[in-house]
């Protein structure tokens, strides 16, 4: 599995005949995954401050070589591949992405499972999210 897909999709890929016990831990942990609330950083290279996700500039990584690594780091922490910001509503609790062109906004109050409500939007995942989920 490369992209997000549903929990049942996912159990039904499994073959649990063999190894049973792995892969309850495997739904377990992708059940959980699921469940989490999205963030902006899963989608784009960002750093907290004050309890607030802030999208990496060019200006600001071009000014402080420190920022540029901790933008590699973040940047490895992504979850979905392809995005980029179009804008962000925080106050507001949403922010805008854009996908191949295709631009739409992200509830805060949304899980990832919500994603799959999304009609014409891969969402792939990264190489160290199918790492940790054992994919």
């Amino acid at each position: 599995m490369k992209n997000l897909i549903s929990m049942v999709d996912f159990v039904l890929e499994l073959d649990t005949k063999e190894h049973w016990a792995e892969d309850f831990k495997k739904c377990v942990n992708y059940a959980n995954f699921l469940k989490q609330p999205l963030e902006l950083w899963m989608f784009i290279a960002c750093y907290l401050r004050n309890g607030s996700w802030i999208p990496y500039t060019k200006d600001t990584l071009l000014n402080n070589i420190y920022l540029f690594n901790e933008w590699k780091q973040a940047k490895n922490n992504i979850l979905f591949e392809g995005f980029e910001l179009v804008s962000e509503f925080e106050n507001q609790g949403c922010f805008s992405l854009s996908y191949n062109n295709d631009k739409r906004i992200f509830s805060l109050d949304d899980k990832i499972e919500n994603l799959l409500e999304y009609k014409g939007i891969e969402f792939k995942l990264t190489k160290p999210v199918i790492k940790q989920l054992e994919l």
